[in-house]
């Protein structure tokens, strides 16, 4: 459980809650968005959110001013919330801009904001970080990540998912904003590929842990809101 700058634990299966420290500098902020666990150590936790660094860590510009530069990372607690580390930032990437519907916004600034969090469940040192604008992947608990989805048809991550048995099954759910034109769309229409990217979402399938993906046929014209899972039984 979250709240703006706070995280919340329950042992009693959610009878009593309470708040921990993320163990942030002095002046800093932590604004949780997912919270995640390892299946392979059932007591640590993973939380992704937006940093904010004190006002101390930043230099002043021309002007006088200083604002601090603000990233997205994910805090990971190896014993249940009594101690906690700060991946280093999760990348941005080069911001591409897509069309949105209208009421629904995407602030350039915030592309790298996470939207969602999932741990290896062979190996909790590998984690995988969808944000507005890309897959980013760390094999070494967030020291460095490296971005996997370059060949996206379209990069606004909404889910995914690892085969709890073969890490090197990974399932990406794209299209946080999507139209509903999407099932208007011809297949023998000349513009096709080109609109598809516009206006649908899509499921992309990793069989090599990240480095080459294929989009799923039949799925890329799922418009809803929604993530990705994997049946653990078939």
């Amino acid at each position: 459980m979250n709240e703006e700058n706070k995280v919340f634990i329950s042992r009693d299966k959610g009878m009593t809650w309470e708040k921990v420290s993320l163990e942030l500098e002095n002046g800093a902020e932590f604004f949780p968005k997912v919270i995640t666990e390892s299946f392979s150590n059932p007591n640590s936790i993973y939380v992704g959110g937006r940093y904010v660094p004190d006002e101390d860590d930043c230099e002043d510009d021309e002007n006088g001013d200083c604002s601090p530069i603000e990233n997205s990372a994910v805090y990971i607690s190896p014993d249940w919330g009594d101690q906690w580390t700060r991946t280093n930032p999760v990348p941005k990437g080069v911001f591409e801009e897509i069309e949105l519907e209208e009421g629904q916004e995407l602030d350039e600034e915030e592309i790298d904001r996470i939207e969602t969090v999932y741990v290896d469940p062979q190996n909790p040192s590998t984690i995988f970080v969808g944000t507005d604008n890309l897959v980013a992947k760390t094999e070494d608990s967030g020291e460095t990540w490296k971005i996997v989805s370059e060949s996206f048809h379209r990069s606004d991550v909404n889910g995914i998912a690892i085969h709890p048995e073969n890490s090197d099954v990974v399932y990406v759910r794209v299209g946080k904003y999507t139209f509903a034109d999407c099932f208007n769309l011809e297949d023998e229409d000349p513009d096709y590929e080109e609109d598809v990217a516009r206006y649908c979402a899509g499921i992309y399938r990793s069989v090599d842990g990240g480095s080459s993906w294929v989009l799923l046929d039949g799925v890329s014209g799922d418009p809803s809101e929604g993530g990705v899972y994997v049946d653990d039984f078939n």
